[in-house]
C-alpha cells in the first residue's frame, strides 16, 4: 500500500536502521519522541505487522502549512483563534509559561537576530535580565533547540511557532552562539559583583586592623581583665591571664553592685559601670572624654561593618566568578562571531584578572580574621558574623557606660600631684610633732600623736578635695 513498507519477519529482530531516504512531499509537524535501542525481550522483538492507513490523509491532516493573512471580513478574535491553532508547541505547559516570561523583556525575534548578527553594543543594548535568561536557556533547553534545528524552518517560517519557541530557535541559528551569551550573563550578572566581594573583604580586614592598632582596645581588655581578677581573688577564677573575648567583656554589664542611694528599687550599677569610669578618669581632662567615646563608637561601627560579611559566602562568590569568567574567556577564544566576539573576550579577559585579585583580597581577609581570633583569645570555630557582632554589642555597651560615667576637671597628674602633696603634708607634720615631743619628754608624744593630722583628718580632706571637683 501506498506509504506503508512490508513488515519484517515474524520473529526476527529487524536489523539496522538504514538512513531515512529523501523526502521531498510537503514538510509535516514532527513528533519529538525518543528512540531507543530495543533490547532483547521487549516487546519490539515481535510486534507483528502495523494496521493499514491511509498516507495521504496523514500528510494531508499534519502537513505543516505556510502562513496566511487573515481576510480583512472576519472577525479579529477569530483571526486569533485561528492563529493560535496554527502555531506549533514544542515545550510542554510549564516551560513554556517560564519561558514566556523569562524572555518578556527580549525584543522581537527579528530584532534579536540583527543584535545577535551585529553584536554591538552587546549585552548592555539588552537588559540584563534578558541576557541571562537567554544564557540559561541556551543551556537548560539545548534539546529544544536541536529539535527546532532538525525542523530546518526558516525566519519565515517563525509565525507556525509559539513565542517561546521562536525565541528558542533564534539561539539556534547561529553557531557558537552559547559562548557569546556566556560572555554577556558574565559582564551583567557575576562580574557585577566583584566590586562588593572587593568591599566587603575590606570591611573585615579594616576592622581587624582597628582592632590591632587601638589604644583603648588595649586599655579596655587590661582594665577589665585586672577587675575581674580583683573580683575573683581567693577562688579558681581569680588570677586569669586570659579571657575569651569578647564573650567574657560581655558578663561585665551582666554583674550589678549594690546602689548607693536609699532608693532600693533602683538599679545598681554594673561592673562595666565601674569599667568605665576607671577608663574616664585615666582620661586627659574633660575636653579628651567625647574623644574617647567617639574611638569607643569608631570601634562599634566598624564591627558592625565587618558583622554584616560573611567571608564563607564571599570566597564561595568568588570561586564562582572566577570559574564562569574562565569558562567564558576559553568560549569566547574559539567562537565565530568575528570582530564582536573578540571585543567581548577582551572584556572577559579583563574580568578574570579582576577576578583574580579580589580572590587575594577575599584570602588575605581570611588569612587576618583568623590571626586577629587567635590573638584575642576567640571561641574556637567562631564564625566571623558572630564574632564581629558581639564586639559590636560590647562597645554599644561600654559607649553607654560611658555616658554614665562622671566627668573630672582635673587631670590624672593634677589629681596624682594633689594626692601626693597631701600626703608629703600628713608625714612632715607627723615628723615635726614627734621631734617637738622628744624634746618635752615621754609624755608629750601621746598628745602629740593625737594632734597630728591623719590621712583621713579634715587637713587632708580638704587639701585632697580642693584638688578636684566632680561634675556630673
Amino acid at each position: 500500500r501506498p506509504g506503508v513498507g512490508p513488515p519484517p519477519p515474524l520473529g526476527r529482530k529487524p536489523g539496522p536502521q538504514a538512513k531515512a531516504p529523501a523526502f521531498t512531499g510537503p514538510k509535516l509537524r514532527p513528533l519529538f519522541w525518543n528512540s531507543v535501542q530495543a533490547a532483547s525481550g521487549t516487546i519490539f522483538d515481535d510486534l507483528g505487522p502495523p494496521v493499514d492507513f491511509d498516507a495521504a490523509v496523514l500528510e494531508k491532516q499534519f502537513a505543516l502549512a505556510q502562513p496566511k493573512a487573515a481576510p480583512a471580513s472576519r472577525r479579529p478574535a477569530a483571526a486569533e483563534e485561528d492563529k493560535a491553532r496554527k502555531r506549533l508547541r514544542i515545550l510542554d505547559e510549564r516551560s513554556s509559561q517560564l519561558l514566556a516570561i523569562a524572555f518578556a523583556k527580549l525584543p522581537s525575534p527579528e530584532k534579536l537576530i540583527a543584535v545577535l548578527r551585529s553584536l554591538q553594543e552587546f549585552p548592555e543594548c539588552l537588559p540584563d535580565e534578558a541576557v541571562i535568561a537567554l544564557h540559561t536557556a541556551v543551556t537548560e533547553q539545548a534539546e529544544v533547540v536541536k529539535q527546532l534545528q532538525e525542523m530546518e524552518l526558516t525566519v519565515r517560517d517563525l509565525g507556525q511557532l509559539d513565542a517561546p519557541e521562536r525565541y528558542l530557535w533564534v539561539l539556534g541559528a547561529f553557531p557558537g552562539l552559547p559562548a557569546v551569551l556566556a560572555c554577556g550573563a558574565l559582564i551583567v550578572g557575576p562580574a557585577k559583583e566583584l566590586g562588593d566581594i572587593r568591599k566587603a573583604s575590606q570591611r573585615v580586614t579594616y576592622c581587624c586592623q582597628t582592632f590591632r592598632s587601638s589604644e583603648l582596645f588595649r586599655r579596655t581588655i587590661n582594665t577589665s581583665l585586672a577587675v575581674g581578677n580583683h573580683l575573683n581573688r581567693g577562688t579558681n577564677r581569680g588570677n586569669a591571664h586570659a579571657v575569651m573575648l569578647p564573650d567574657s567583656l560581655l558578663k561585665l554589664e551582666e554583674l550589678r553592685g549594690t546602689q548607693d542611694s536609699e532608693d532600693s528599687a533602683a538599679r545598681g550599677p554594673s561592673l562595666l559601670d565601674f569599667v568605665a569610669q576607671a577608663l574616664v578618669d585615666d582620661a586627659a581632662p574633660a575636653k579628651a572624654v567625647p574623644e574617647l567615646r567617639q574611638e569607643t563608637e569608631s570601634l562599634r561601627a566598624a564591627a558592625l561593618h565587618a558583622k554584616s560579611v560573611s567571608l564563607d559566602d564571599i570566597d564561595a562568590t568568588c570561586h564562582h566568578v572566577v570559574t564562569a569568567a574562565m569558562r567564558a574567556q576559553q568560549g569566547a577564544a574559539g567562537s565565530a562571531f568575528g570582530d564582536g566576539a573578540t571585543a567581548l573576550a577582551d572584556r572577559v579577559g579583563y574580568i578574570c584578572e579582576e577576578a583574580g585579585q579580589v580572590a587575594i583580597l577575599v584570602n588575605r581577609a581570611k588569612e587576618i580574621l583568623a590571626a586577629t581570633q587567635q590573638w584575642s583569645a576567640a571561641k574556637p570555630k567562631v564564625s566571623s558574623e558572630v564574632w564581629f557582632a558581639g564586639w559590636a554589642q560590647f562597645f554599644e555597651q561600654l559607649g553607654a557606660a560611658m555616658g554614665r560615667a562622671r566627668v573630672s576637671t582635673a587631670s590624672p597628674s593634677t589629681r596624682t600631684s594633689s594626692a601626693s602633696r597631701a600626703g608629703v603634708a600628713t608625714v612632715a607634720s607627723a615628723a615635726s610633732a614627734a621631734s617637738v615631743a622628744g624634746s618635752a619628754g615621754p609624755g608629750a608624744n601621746v598628745a602629740a600623736s593625737a594632734n597630728a593630722p591623719t590621712a583621713t583628718s579634715p587637713t587632708a580632706s580638704s587639701s585632697a578635695g580642693a584638688a578636684s571637683e566632680e561634675v556630673s
